[in-house]
């Protein structure tokens, strides 16, 4: 139902904006003085009095454009194209007007010669070049001091939410590039929290090529949704930063970042530390510190899960997780080695130390029972992680390439919890009880290296591509563990342990592959692939039970697991490539062996399998804006290490997980169907994803309750999973209110199986978000964003009389900045959350109110003076719920509250001239 409102509230704003604009349309051909058609000259329609733009497009390959739904009014037609004389015209649109035809418009071409010339750009928002998307920042104001994330916000198609993650046409940035170069590795939040924007002449957002589809001209449909940062010119040479430092009596917090760029060598450098529980250049790192917020969880009925699992609304920008103190910094190298020779390199260290005051509760349903744990657990965790990267191109020759790229990870960590809990049965009675301490430090290595080898041949469209790579990593951890668990039956049952943990985890993965593709005609292509992979793990688990100040072997608990899986894969692909469509038709044969060894236990395993994977893709592009894509994809996604061992793992006494060894394979079906549509002219965008993906032999957690509410856990292969998701974005000016519109609906549903006591249900979960925002265009003196989201979580059971678990959660947020005089801004920030009461038994309310005053001085504004508040009301407290199964769980996590900073920032940057020259031969 939901679904249906989205997409007929979508269609009804579609219309209103089709009716409220006239039917007035230009049109005309440009052409050179010789007649020749002008394509991807810039059309503008302006207000005479400001030069507001009002409505602007690029001409077609034959030279011809067409402004339509005109409002009435005298506006001034601008036509401009590099190296000719801009063209000017007074334009009026009205009711007895309706279709203006300009015939051809021929530019001149400009004659003057000049040593020197100064450079004024045309602010055009936007420009569409085949698959790129090319916004001009110059046209898109952001405020003093700015990163490129503010900058992105405000380009209409591209969105990034509060927790950093960028979406360009519906799809998530994998990457982000600085002129066309790595920055910082992979994470796209390097580069766009940490640049500033006034850096930026122009923001691409390009479906990134393959290697082999860049190095062959010819598209192989693996491409990566990317964004490009092209700096302006005076930017390219020189060095350019920030330094910022705050403090007060109890907070403190200090950034730099320089970067100095130059013809041959770029050179990045970052480093922060602070007590605000800023997390550093990547969230990510945090939560896996952290061993996924699930995993916190005590009593019978709780699941481990990990982050990647649940997809918690983690929400780094409102620091609503614990009391955390960072320091972190790394260094960005981009260098020419030589006139083949390519190199990146990059430097990453992250220290951080955490306390976390973690509340959980969480509801189960198991037939006609019902029982609900609650767990509140302290912890305490030290991190400190070393990363480096390295990417090397050459170009042997034009006809030869080789690629080789390293990461090389080192991580020490060390965490202490002390937590309890409890189980409360159907009446309310306390079932169990249990206390849990635990001490563990463990490291971990990680090596993966990747070689690659790209080969032209004499006839058009034929190449060699060849790979090699390996992965090397090794985890080890030492760790005690304190339980006592008390169990009120009729009679009272305490257990207790006090055990020594010793884990010693390894893997040593390679592969090797070899891609062929010989041309079939101009533009068919076949593709000959084979690929070898060899994936080792061996786990090592020593488990000893101190009594009495003396341990002893618990051979029940220890373990010594080796797994080989061996695979080869042999495939055979048909690709057509025409001007408007591109079709590709696949098959791999995948031919594996899965090997086991238990040493402890003497049990050897080994499991061939073979499976045939499909595959195929469509894309059409309507024209330049407008496009829809297809893809299918089988794939077999085998069992992990962990779920394979028949071992006891009893870090939680009252929720034992235990492996199976007679795992079988996943096989998945995915389908994947994108829209995308941008009107150039009236700046409406519609993007639209629709996703199937279907598990067979669906590797499911199977658990048994006992009447203590003990849990034990082992995966089984059982039956099949089906996964919905739907994706809606639509965007449109506000021209009465000189603002935007944008309406973002999501919609995942999935059906599956579960396991209790042996018994099988069916249940559906799904997961509905609707979010709708305004947005100013105009933020010369105000920069205002006013939204709204609402989620909802239904998880029904289907064939039972188990109750469906449904709960809501709503936000209403703003941002709003007001530009005082020249030399004062004003920002605030506002969150105010509702969490419905349905199965978590009360409802709660949150506001975070976020205050600033800035002021600018100094020669250019360089100097920043900030005064800053955070969470004015004092009510700052992470909440995160989730649902699935049949169970749903709340945490609560107690976080850092009301604090005033009093910060200074200085920009740095000398640069050469800004005037470009031009030399000229004979002269």
């Amino acid at each position: 139902m939901l679904k249906k409102t989205v997409l007929l509230t979508i269609l009804l704003l579609s219309a209103f904006y089709q009716l409220a604009a006239q039917k007035n349309t230009l049109r005309g051909v440009v052409t050179d003085t010789l007649n020749q058609p002008l394509s991807g000259a810039t059309v503008m329609l302006l207000q005479p009095a400001d030069s507001t733009l009002v409505k602007f497009g690029i001409t077609g390959n034959k030279g011809q454009f067409l402004l339509e739904k005109l409002p009435e009014g005298s506006f001034l037609l601008q036509i401009a194209y590099l190296g000719y004389e801009n063209w000017e015209r007074e334009v009026v649109s009205g009711k007895s007007l309706t279709d203006s035809q300009l015939g051809v418009i021929p530019l001149r071409p400009l004659t003057a010669v000049l040593s020197t010339v100064e450079v004024k750009a045309d602010y055009v928002p936007l420009r569409i070049k085949k698959d790129t998307i090319e916004y001009n920042a110059a046209a898109f104001g952001t405020k003093l001091n700015a990163v490129v994330e503010d900058l992105l916000k405000k380009l209409p198609g591209v969105t990034v939410d509060r927790n950093g993650t960028i979406k360009a046409q519906g799809e998530t940035v994998k990457k982000v590039l600085v002129d066309g170069k790595e920055f910082f590795g992979d994470d796209p939040k390097m580069a766009t929290q940490n640049l500033p924007a006034d850096a930026i002449d122009r923001v691409q957002v390009f479906d990134k090529k393959s290697d082999m589809a860049e190095f062959s001209g010819i598209e192989d449909g693996q491409g990566t949704i990317t964004i490009n940062l092209s700096l302006k010119e005076d930017k390219k040479k020189g060095y350019f930063g920030k330094v910022k430092g705050g403090a007060s009596p109890d907070r403190y917090e200090g950034k730099l970042n320089v970067n100095r760029f130059g013809q041959k060598v770029q050179t990045s450098i970052l480093g922060m530390f602070n007590n605000t529980n800023e997390p550093g250049f990547s969230f990510n790192d945090y939560i896996n510190m952290m061993g996924g917020l699930g995993n916190l969880m005590n009593g019978g009925g709780s699941m481990s899960l990990n982050s990647e699992e649940v997809g918690l609304p983690l929400d780094s920008g409102r620091k609503n997780q614990g009391f955390t103190t960072t320091n972190a910094g790394g260094v960005n190298l981009n260098t020419q080695l030589s006139k083949k020779t390519k190199l990146h390199a990059s430097y990453f260290l992250h220290a951080l130390n955490a306390n976390n005051d973690l509340e959980g509760f969480q509801t189960n349903i198991v037939g006609s029972r019902q029982f609900a744990n609650r767990s509140a657990v302290e912890t305490h965790q030290q991190k400190l992680g070393h990363r480096f990267n390295t990417n090397v191109e050459t170009k042997i020759d034009p006809t030869q390439t080789l690629k080789w790229r390293t990461n090389l990870g080192w991580t020490a960590k060390q965490l202490t919890s002390e937590g309890q809990g409890f189980t409360i049965g159907q009446n309310a009675d306390l079932e169990n009880k249990t206390h849990r301490t635990r001490d563990n430090e463990s490291t971990n290595f990680r090596l993966s290296s990747n070689l690659t080898y790209l080969k032209k041949f004499a006839k058009k469209g034929r190449l060699l591509t060849t790979s090699f790579g390996l992965e090397r990593g090794e985890t080890d951890g030492t760790g005690t563990l304190q339980a006592t668990n008390q169990f009120f039956t009729s009679v009272l049952m305490i257990d207790s342990l006090w055990q020594q943990q010793t884990d010693d985890n390894q893997l040593f993965n390679h592969y090797l592959g070899a891609t062929f593709t010989e041309p079939i005609g101009k533009t068919t292509y076949l593709t000959v692939n084979y690929d070898y992979q060899k994936f080792d793990a061996e786990q090592e688990r020593e488990v000893a039970d101190i009594m009495a100040e003396a341990s002893f072997f618990n051979p029940q608990l220890s373990n010594h697991f080796r797994r080989k899986f061996r695979a080869h894969l042999t495939g055979l692909n048909i690709r057509r490539v025409r001007k408007k469509w591109k079709a590709n038709v696949g098959v791999q044969l995948q031919q594996s062996v899965l090997d086991g060894l238990l040493s402890a236990q003497d049990i050897q395993l080994k499991k061939r399998f073979i499976n045939v994977l499909p595959k195929a893709s469509f894309n059409y592009d309507f024209k330049t804006s407008r496009s829809l894509r297809l893809d299918y994809q089988t794939s077999v996604r085998p069992p992990a290490v962990a779920q394979l061992q028949p071992i006891v793992n009893n870090s939680n006494p009252l929720n034992l997980i235990v492996g199976n060894p007679d795992l079988r394979p996943e096989y998945l079906h995915t389908l994947r169907l994108n829209f995308n549509s941008f009107d150039q002219f009236s700046s409406i965008h519609i993007f639209a994803r629709a996703g199937l993906t279907v598990t067979d032999d669906k590797i499911l957690n199977a658990r048994t309750i006992d009447e203590q509410f003990r849990q034990t856990t082992t995966p089984v292969n059982f039956g099949q999973t089906v996964q919905y998701n739907t994706y809606v974005s639509f965007g449109a000016p506000l021209k009465f209110l000189r603002s935007r519109f944008d309406l973002v609906a999501t919609a995942k549903r999935e059906r599956g199986n579960f396991l209790v006591n042996n018994l099988a249900s069916k249940y559906e979960n799904q997961r509905l978000q609707l979010d709708a925002s305004i947005s100013n265009k105009n933020t010369e003196k105000v920069d205002l964003l006013v939204g709204y989201q609402w989620t909802q979580n239904h998880t029904k059971y289907l064939g039972s009389s188990q109750p469906n678990i449904v709960y809501s959660d709503q936000l209403l947020y703003g941002d709003l900045s007001l530009h005082l005089k020249d030399t004062w801004t004003l920002s605030n920030s506002l969150d105010a959350q509702y969490y419905s009461a349905a199965v978590f038994g009360k409802a709660t309310r949150r506001i975070i109110w976020s205050l600033s005053l800035n002021h600018h001085f100094l020669a250019s504004k360089r100097g920043t003076l900030s005064l800053s508040v955070e969470d004015i009301l004092n009510q700052n407290v992470g909440i995160n719920r989730y649902s699935q199964l049949n169970f749903a769980q709340e945490q609560r996590i107690q976080s850092l509250g009301r604090y005033f900073l009093v910060s200074f920032t200085y920009a740095l940057s000398k640069f050469g001239k800004e005037n470009i020259t031009i030399k000229q031969r004979g002269r």
